[in-house]
């Protein structure tokens, strides 16, 4: 029971510390280690426990990492062991560290703020991976930005193959090594991340996993240069236990050769089944055009100023391109390889449909070589030069294909792109579901209304109303109302989900909205059919808080109905409203509340409506 503490500096009250360390804990009679947040005034009695180990933890170093913070008074972090039941107990701590801001999630890195997150190198080696930022120091060869912000001003790590010592040689190593990790779940883990591999001299980047005294074999890899792009990782690791992830970078022929690695995350669970075509690497999938039609698509770089997989001018897609043919109404098909029957597939795409002639893009079935008798999704006319997202559900009763159908317009300005094709074992969220990230999902405004709803980010343009930042991330976009001139008192802006399908039994609708200002007005939840006139389902009047609030409500119809969000300006300019985070599912609403995470105090109940 006797204790031993350590005590940090002064911390200021309200800020927020990520602390972190690593820890060792090996004996037959381990006690406690204990970390603590005291108030700078109180003497060496902590007063709040934010983090302990009891225990025999095994010979090894583990990795530990916790947010800290006081609102009220100035604070020190406290690290205190607690002797066991005898002298084989002894606890060691190492490589502490404390960084402004919380904690990441567990098993993430970002390499954001001074923070490697318990990855380190391996000792001994030629070559290390070193945190940079912005543009690597050589020329012609690693990234220019990091993944995450995608700016000179994020982190990333990478191995700089200009420096390895007074010899260089052909496939000398750099390695990084995860924090241990220890897994229980039988399917084992879940590894993302994003790599970077560019230059004349890229070798080869590889995962291991390395448990005790023993390495597996190579998990993954990826070989030669693949563009100066980021590009996406995914590992599924089968193995429980404890044991930590090796990323191996070999150096190539010469120094044009350094790789990149960003946002890496673990996840508990096997990686979901998913089936990717992103046509990188001159890669078409299996893919195949349908030679009895009129023109192919072509793999291509030249529709698009860029690709969505990489969103540089460095990516590839297939182009349906409206100039190689001159009738209209001629017809591209590019069929994908054979799947198996399948009970629920969700079907995902990306297209780019831009020109003042675009004709339509349809997705078909086949089976046994049968079409099915309408396509599985369609749509007509130009949309933009924009990549916007698709998505559709599937069942198959017997092997199947799917065939991307380009349809020319009028003229030749209207070639139609599509990128990053994948079949996922999920559920497809149902038509109307937006987070706002990328487009707004089909959402428009109407025409008969008085002005319309924005696409923003951050905060809006008036002061003491509207949200910081979006609900999603905090730093994506959301949809909202500004009310300040030319706007007037009762002027309504309706934003509208033009089609959605009857359904057997009810639906949830979910969303998040945002009500702050002194003037707040009215947001209203409208449901109408070809058969009655528009029906309120649910309304909000006046300033709701600083926060954003949840709701759902359940919709029964036994028609296509369409469902609008209108919002009225109220008595003055600070009245703005937002939108985020619209979610469309089957069954009735969950009977819940929730509790906003920005604001511990307040509760906000989820209000419920029947139609």
């Amino acid at each position: 029971g006797d204790t031993a503490q350590l005590i940090s500096y002064d911390y200021p009250a309200a800020s927020r510390y990520c602390f972190e360390m690593f820890y060792h804990m090996f004996g037959a009679s381990i006690g406690k280690l204990n970390v603590y947040v005291k108030p700078s005034s109180q003497k060496l009695s902590p007063s709040q426990l934010v983090w302990s180990e009891t225990g025999n933890q095994g010979d090894l170093w583990r990795y530990m990492q916790v947010t800290a913070t006081n609102p009220s008074d100035d604070f020190n972090i406290v690290v205190e062991g607690v002797v066991g039941s005898s002298w084989s107990g002894d606890i060691a701590i190492d490589d502490t560290r404390t960084n402004v801001g919380d904690c990441l999630p567990q098993g993430f890195c970002d390499f954001e703020q001074n923070y490697w997150c318990g990855w380190t190198n391996q000792l001994n080696l030629n070559l290390n991976w070193t945190r940079w930022q912005g543009k690597s120091s050589s020329s012609y060869t690693g990234p220019s930005t990091d993944h995450t912000t995608l700016s000179e001003n994020g982190y990333y790590i990478y191995v700089d193959m200009d420096y390895v010592g007074e010899d260089p040689h052909m496939n000398d190593p750099a390695q990084v090594f995860s924090p241990m990790l220890t897994v229980t779940d039988e399917n084992g883990l879940c590894l993302t991340f994003w790599y970077h591999m560019y230059g004349d001299h890229v070798n080869q980047l590889g995962v291991y996993v390395k448990q005790r005294d023993y390495t597996s074999g190579l998990l993954w890899s990826r070989q030669g240069s693949l563009g100066s792009s980021w590009n996406y990782g995914q590992v599924s690791i089968q193995r429980a236990g404890d044991f930590t992830v090796v990323f191996e970078a070999l150096r190539g022929a010469g120094y044009k050769g350094d790789i990149a690695l960003d946002d890496i995350k673990f996840i508990i669970g096997a990686c979901p089944a998913t089936q990717l075509c992103d046509f990188e690497e001159n890669n078409i999938c299996g893919f195949e055009n349908d030679p009895t039609v009129e023109f192919v698509w072509i793999l291509n770089q030249i529709g698009p100023s860029i690709d969505h997989t990489t969103q540089t001018g460095n990516g590839h897609y297939m182009l349906a391109d409206a100039s190689s043919v001159d009738k209209e109404g001629s017809r591209a098909k590019l069929i994908t390889a054979k799947h198996a029957a399948t009970t629920d597939k969700c079907v995902t795409f990306w297209y780019n449909m831009y020109g003042d002639d675009v004709g339509t893009l349809n997705v078909w079935k086949v089976e046994n070589q049968i079409y099915d008798e309408h396509p599985h999704w369609s749509l007509h006319g130009n949309r933009g030069d924009i990549w916007k997202r698709a998505s559709f559900p599937l069942q198959a009763l017997t092997p199947f294909q799917l065939v991307f159908e380009a349809i020319r317009g009028k003229s030749e300005l209207g070639d139609i792109a599509i990128d990053d094709i994948q079949l996922s074992d999920q559920l497809c969220p149902l038509v109307g579901t937006c987070d706002f990230e990328y487009d707004t999902c089909g959402w428009t405004n109407v025409f008969d209304d008085s002005f319309d709803w924005t696409l923003n980010s951050g905060t809006t343009n008036t002061d003491n109303t509207g949200p910081s930042g979006d609900h999603t991330s905090g730093s994506g976009k959301y949809m909202y109302i500004e009310t300040s001139s030319p706007r007037v008192t009762d002027e309504t802006a309706r934003l509208i989900r033009v089609q959605c399908q009857k359904f057997a039994g009810a639906q949830c609708v979910s969303f998040w909205y945002h009500m702050h200002g002194s003037d707040t007005g009215i947001l209203n939840m409208l449901l109408s059919t070809e058969e009655a006139k528009t029906n309120p389902l649910w309304s909000r009047h006046g300033p709701q808080g600083r926060w954003w609030v949840g709701a759902t409500v359940n919709v029964k119809s036994d028609v296509n109905y369409k469902v609008a969000f209108e919002s009225v300006v109220g008595s003055g300019q600070k009245s703005d409203i937002a939108l985020d985070d619209i979610a469309m599912t089957s069954g009735q609403c969950p009977e819940v509340s929730w509790t906003t995470l920005r604001n511990p105090n307040t509760k906000h109940f989820v209000q419920q409506i029947t139609f």
